[in-house]
């Protein structure tokens, strides 16, 4: 009986520790976005990652005061995915974890009717990708494909976005890249919704600004 006792008490411990740790981020999560602040003291630097099953973000915070705040675009996120936003210091210390969910967003919709008796193709036809400072314009055409995945993977952060195809296979749009710097290297696939054919892979990288 007093071992089921201890066991009890060190479940309640765990679980008010996870509540406390959530309670150090102030997280406000919107479609396709969450914003963040926490407080470390004594520090000027800290590093933050954000997860979900689809999106992550990588990024390095300055503050004269201790007071950090962020944000981080979540673009594929539709449906309530888990949300994990950790905190650590400079040297690599873990010092927060937030866990939550993203919110429901309204999904774009479905593609636009297409030919069916097409074969499908295992290439995408007219790829253009358009860089800019903080993000890329894309259009290309993948032949039989209604739907299809583009993977985007820079070192700040990670997306896996479903696109749905306009009229004739045709697709075009934006991605932002918000947490990207200048010159940064982003690789750029596109996959079958099964994964099972790259369509398309390059790298691409974002525009330096004019110098002031």
């Amino acid at each position: 009986m007093k071992r089921l006792v201890i066991l009890v008490l060190a479940l309640l411990c765990i679980l008010g520790c996870a509540n406390a740790k959530n309670d150090d981020i102030k997280a406000t999560v919107t479609a396709h976005k969450v914003n963040f602040s926490f407080k470390l003291s004594g520090e000027n630097f800290a590093y933050v990652e954000v997860k979900t099953d689809s999106d992550v973000g990588r990024q390095l915070l300055y503050s004269k005061n201790g007071q950090f705040s962020g944000s981080c675009a979540l673009p594929n996120c539709y449906d309530q995915q888990r949300l994990v936003i950790n905190v650590m210091r400079i040297s690599g210390k873990h010092v927060y974890q937030y866990v939550g969910k993203t919110v429901k967003a309204k999904d774009p919709g479905t593609a636009a009717k297409q030919d069916k008796s097409v074969d499908s193709e295992s290439k995408a036809r007219n790829v253009k990708i358009t860089m800019g400072e903080k993000g890329f314009d894309y259009s290309f055409r993948a032949v039989g494909r209604s739907e299809v995945f583009m993977s985007v993977r820079a070192a700040q952060e990670t997306h896996m976005i479903r696109l749905y195809a306009g009229p004739n296979f045709t697709y075009s749009g934006h991605v932002d890249l918000p947490l990207c710097f200048p010159d940064d290297s982003v690789k750029i696939e596109l996959l079958t919704v099964n994964s099972s054919i790259t369509l398309y892979e390059g790298y691409h990288r974002t525009v330096i600004p004019p110098p002031p």
